[in-house]
């Protein structure tokens, strides 16, 4: 007997559903066959026909069709799409490319129902404790959306706050995509080198995190005490006072998005040392704090000239055992010093090495790699 709560079933079956009749409306009927779940889907022979219509003569690409799938199924599945993007090590180079514009597809809910969170989370009317607050959201995302404000002690904030209703959503959508995945793994052969089980899983483990700003707080704390006293690094500092696990309020860092060249080079700003301090940040977290910021993409990382890095968003984080951080360590030498069995043991060691491998071909490939970059200048190095 299921454990899981009878109306929860239905909603979840509800949910599926839809999934099934939105696959299919973008041509993928066939996914729905594969998985074996035609017959949860309302009306399948019509939609099978015109999904396999679509899939034929339509114009968009797969990755296209793909990334409006996601958009289509809400906020956790966008989330899904945006994590993939960083994920070229799996996906081919469309679908990384088309995920990532999903960042800017997400559609923000009314700042009326976001007043009303703040107000419930801190037990009180906006204007209480801030003397400015946004019309509209300068960013939102599938999680949550932020806000530029101002404290009753003039602070310049950004409130971060978190859509109504998206724990019980995301988790349902959790539910679902596990139980995809494992039908993947047992239907569909090819699917099985993405490990999708393994991929949800991580998945779940990232958007539950973020849904909780107490720990993004704490996190952001960590960050602003290791670099307090580094030079050119900044990090928010948190208003605990004005924190809940539904809304995070923290410093405003202001500066220019990193991946704006051209108005770096016009406000003066040393890229060279920029890149040094950027590269120095990271390694310190890798290899020293034991804690790294897990989505450092351009929209996270600002600059002030001349060469002041400004580093924020920690709601994705990854945490590297002491022992972890000493394996990587020795891989870094071994590779350097041209120790490949090391290297091998190495990864052998972090459990990285599948059931079965070619340990001499895989060595002679890891020599191919240093010898191509080895002593050549960071710019002819294809990252």
């Amino acid at each position: 007997m299921s454990l899981i709560p009878f109306g929860r079933q239905l909603k979840r079956l509800g949910r599926l559903r839809h999934v099934g009749v939105v696959l299919s409306r973008h041509g993928f009927g066939w996914l729905i066959v594969s998985l074996h779940l035609d017959r949860v889907i309302p009306f399948r022979k019509r939609f099978f026909r015109g999904s396999m219509r679509a899939e034929e003569g339509t114009a968009q690409t797969t990755a296209a069709r793909v990334a409006h799938v996601l958009e289509e199924l809400g906020p956790t599945f966008v989330k899904l799409g945006q994590v993939l993007a960083s994920r070229a090590d799996l996906l081919p180079p469309a679908f990384v490319e088309e995920f990532r514009k999903l960042q800017d597809r997400v559609q923000p809910f009314p700042t009326s129902e976001a007043r009303k969170a703040v107000e419930a989370e801190l037990g009180g009317p906006v204007s209480r404790f801030f003397d400015a607050f946004d019309a509209e959201p300068f960013a939102a995302g599938s999680i949550a959306q932020a806000y530029n404000a101002r404290t009753k002690d003039g602070r310049q904030v950004v409130v971060k706050v978190r859509r109504p209703g998206v724990r019980d959503l995301l988790e349902n959508d959790i539910a679902i995509l596990g139980r995809l995945a494992e039908l993947a793994e047992r239907y569909v052969p090819e699917y099985r080198v993405l490990r999708p089980v393994l991929l949800v899983d991580e998945f779940a483990q990232t958007v539950r995190r973020e849904t909780d700003f107490i720990a993004e707080a704490s996190n952001t704390q960590r960050f602003a005490e290791a670099f307090t006293d580094t030079p050119h690094i900044r990090v928010p500092r948190v208003l605990w006072n004005l924190t809940t696990a539904g809304v995070l309020t923290v410093d405003r860092l202001e500066g220019i998005p990193i991946y704006n060249a051209q108005a770096m080079a016009a406000a003066g700003v040393d890229r060279k040392r920029v890149a040094a301090h950027l590269a120095d940040c990271f390694m310190r977290q890798y290899f020293e704090l034991g804690i790294f910021h897990a989505d450092p993409h351009g929209g996270n990382l600002v600059v002030q000239a001349p060469e002041e890095l400004g580093i924020f968003d920690f709601g994705q984080t990854g945490r590297m055992s002491e022992a972890l951080r000493a394996k990587l360590g020795t891989a870094i030498l071994a590779a350097v010093q041209r120790d490949f069995d090391m290297v091998m043991d190495v990864i052998d060691d972090l459990g990285a090495l599948p059931d079965v491998v070619d340990a001499e071909q895989l060595k002679t490939d890891l020599a191919a790699i240093v010898d191509k970059y080895a002593g050549i200048t960071l710019k002819r190095v294809n990252l």
